[in-house]
């Protein structure tokens, strides 16, 4: 999900892939990846995305920019290419990547407002609640995001009268 704030905007959820606790997130992404198509400018991610080279090479066919950090250890170096490239890209890039904390305030918004846990008894109920509630979500954004626009243009029409 990119939450550039270069332009100010409003986080929306493209995408929401569940599993059972404990959920591997580069498989999970992996698999939410193969449903869309969404395209990106920029990709902020996880230092646990560092570890897939194949989540890294998906990543890097759909964004123009893939911030993930990548580091040289005390004992290992960057030998991969495409762990390379997204290294390059972070170093030049770290001060965006700072801005990764948008993403996590989105999430415990969602957190917050809905519940952190479901109380179901099946898997399958658990995910139809949280579809449900991701939908809800993104509606309630683009409610005020109307309402905001709405006022704005009465606004400026009466200002105009004047």
């Amino acid at each position: 999900m990119d939450e550039g704030k270069e332009e100010k905007g409003e986080a929306i959820l493209v995408g929401v892939r569940m599993g059972p606790a404990y959920s591997d997130e580069r498989k999970l992404l992996l698999g939410l990846m193969e449903r869309t198509w969404v395209k990106a400018g920029c990709v902020i991610g996880d230092a646990l995305y560092r570890m897939s080279v194949e989540l890294l090479g998906r990543l890097l066919e759909r964004a123009e920019l893939v911030l993930v950090p990548v580091r040289d250890t005390l004992h290992t170096k960057v030998r991969n290419p495409l762990r390379g490239k997204v290294k390059e890209m972070y170093e030049t890039n770290r001060e965006k990547y700072k801005e990764r904390y948008v993403v996590e305030q989105v999430i415990g918004k969602i957190k917050n407002a809905y519940g952190r846990c479901e109380g179901t008894k099946s898997m399958q109920m658990a995910k139809k609640r949280i579809w449900v509630k991701m939908i809800l979500y993104n509606w309630v954004k683009v409610i005020f995001l109307l309402l905001f626009i709405r006022r704005v243009y009465f606004c400026r029409e009466k200002l105009e009268a004047l």
